[in-house]
């Protein structure tokens, strides 16, 4: 009895766990996005919310409540400095270059509005 309890307590503990609907508040983005341009517009996004949030996501995510580029990355800031990360700019080339763009053309000292022109001239074909 007990060499078929252990699997089936183990097997409903990693179900539980896999899907518990808890948000995680991090400081840094999680662990799963290690390296290269996702991680560098999820640090972006953090450290530039503002920014971001100036400009549309033009991928289709405004389906799944996205009213902005910083949404695709960040869904909560909160008082301590932690984030709910959106995990949907993981996966999403959209999301991730436009964050790029957004990043480059900013630090390039280009005006919000020719921002915004490149952001739908370039990606609005996408919605």
């Amino acid at each position: 009895m007990v060499k078929f309890l252990i699997p089936v307590l183990l097997a409903l503990a990693l179900f539980l766990t896999a899907c518990a609907t808890e948000p995680v508040a991090l400081n840094e983005p999680p662990a799963s996005i290690a390296v290269g341009p996702v991680r560098d517009a999820y640090l972006y996004a953090m450290s530039h919310p503002e920014e971001l949030a100036k400009y549309p996501c033009h991928c289709g995510c405004d389906a799944m409540g996205h009213e902005n580029s910083l949404q695709c990355f960040i869904q909560e800031s909160n008082p301590d400095g932690t984030f709910i990360f959106d995990m949907h700019g993981a996966s999403c080339g959209v999301c991730v270059y436009t964050a790029q763009d957004v990043r480059t053309m900013t630090d390039a000292g280009v005006s919000e509005e020719e921002i915004l022109a490149h952001v739908n001239r370039t990606y609005g074909q996408q919605s």
